[in-house]
């Protein structure tokens, strides 16, 4: 496929398009990990506590 000035929009297009996806992926990434990290520092004490009293 010859490139032409049609093309090359349409290149630049599919890679605004692709960092744009990358982009809401490693956002998604980042949210996932500070949620594991939130529920890890409020259920640790409740399951250390709860192995106390065992």
């Amino acid at each position: 496929m010859p490139l032409t000035s049609e093309t090359a929009e349409e290149l630049d297009r599919l890679i605004d398009v692709f960092f744009e996806k990358i982009g809401r992926k490693e956002r998604l990434r980042k949210q996932i990990l500070k949620l594991m990290d939130e529920c890890e520092a409020f259920l640790y004490p409740k399951i250390r506590d709860w192995m106390q009293l065992s």
